[in-house]
């Protein structure tokens, strides 16, 4: 997840089940929830998934900001 902000699994768990999720962040940046999605491989394929997570993580983010936190710009983003 480092990096991108959301993290993917491709039928790691579960053979058949995909999935991505992104952090929920409190004020002071614990993590205390996920927001994500899953479903079946032949219908959330690695190309869906990255399709929607960047729409998961602006989800969590908004969360995250609703919950105090403030992510600080870095050079990196």
């Amino acid at each position: 997840m480092v990096g991108n902000g959301f993290a993917t699994t491709i039928e790691e768990f579960e053979e058949g089940l995909n999935a991505a999720a992104a952090p929920i962040r409190d004020a002071e940046g614990t993590v205390v929830a996920t927001i994500g999605v899953s479903g079946p491989s032949y219908r959330l394929d690695a190309d869906e998934l990255r399709k929607l997570a960047p729409g998961i993580r602006e989800a969590a983010d908004l969360a995250s900001s609703r919950m105090g936190y403030f992510h600080p710009v870095s050079s990196d983003d």
